[in-house]
């Protein structure tokens, strides 16, 4: 057994580490784009502040990538304060 994991080890030691659980595509940092926009980044990309907003009655749809960090700002404060 030991054998086997000293084996797995060696074979993937000097990879990059790319954590899934960070919410975070690998892909932004194989590409290194820039972002279009502060929503698409700091929002739509986080699940858990998705969850936030819509629990707190931001529709899903107000959230896409597509809408402007002022129009969430807007809906956010026409729904309730968070």
């Amino acid at each position: 057994m030991r054998a086997i994991a000293r084996q797995l080890y060696d074979s993937v030691k000097d990879l990059p580490l790319i954590c899934p659980h960070g919410h975070t595509d690998p892909r932004w940092f194989a590409l290194n784009e820039q972002f279009s926009d502060a929503t698409s980044l700091f929002v739509t990309s986080d699940p858990y502040i998705l969850r936030l907003l819509h629990g707190h009655g931001v529709p899903l749809e107000a959230v896409g990538g597509h809408f402007a960090m002022r129009g969430l700002r807007q809906q956010i404060t026409a729904t309730r304060q968070l």
